[in-house]
């Protein structure tokens, strides 16, 4: 039996100050030195949440075994804690059968297009449905495997920020480049996603619609190496 390793791309978010006050700037990062509807579903029990040190079971499971996967994502904490995992994937197959149909339900006449395997330290394991609507958005459903809503995405035009975050960006990043805008809601709470390049790196920004509660990520290539068996 011949064990080889299969080689995924992977972005990890590190966290970094931001100034959290409306309309003031984002802190500009410096470099830092160190700091289951089918039976193809991964069997294993979900991760409770809590903290995590490598990868979780439906997260590796979905690294190895589903078929498309374009993309890892890990995001740190300030002290260097996993609070999320994610495997961009195109496999239905990977996706409980609950959270698409919610996603079916949201967006009635939409057709899915890329799925996500991903675990939270707050949450546990969860799963990500993108879809196209009828109205050609592109929109992502998040949910338990059993099926309990957690939030919304919707890729948004980016004229479609609001002045006081258009400052808040061109102020933070003079030279910066938006790639991605999202829309994202949930119970009690409506915030924007912003993607950033900037002098040859790119950041993530999580703030409110009306420019408060800042927060910045640094985005980092890596590699990550999986087993897979022939």
């Amino acid at each position: 039996m011949l064990i080889r390793a299969i080689v995924f791309p992977l972005v990890a978010a590190a966290s970094v100050a931001a100034t959290s006050a409306c309309g003031t700037n984002i802190a500009t990062p410096a470099p830092t030195t160190t700091p289951s509807h089918d039976s193809n579903v991964a069997t294993e029990a979900p991760a409770a949440a809590g903290e995590a040190t490598a990868l979780q079971p439906g997260v590796a499971a979905a690294a190895q075994h589903a078929t498309d996967v374009s993309k890892i994502k890990i995001r740190l904490d300030a002290s260097g804690k996993i609070v999320k995992q994610s495997v961009y994937h195109g496999d239905e197959s990977k996706i409980a059968a609950p959270v698409l149909a919610l996603a079916a339900e949201k967006f009635p006449g939409s057709k899915p297009r890329r799925y996500e395997t991903e675990w939270y330290a707050d949450l546990g394991e969860v799963h990500e449905v993108e879809v196209e609507t009828a109205d050609g958005k592109t929109c992502e459903v998040a949910a338990k495997p059993d099926g309990t809503e957690l939030y919304v995405e919707c890729h948004e035009p980016h004229d479609s920020l609001s002045a006081t975050v258009k400052t808040l960006i061109s102020e933070s990043y003079p030279d910066g480049k938006i790639l991605e805008v999202e829309s994202k809601t949930r119970p009690n709470v409506n915030e924007i996603t912003i993607e950033i390049e900037s002098g040859g790196v790119e950041y993530y920004v999580i703030v409110s619609p009306d420019g408060s509660n800042a927060r910045t990520m640094r985005r980092i290539p890596a590699i990550v190496e999986v087993p897979v068996v022939d």
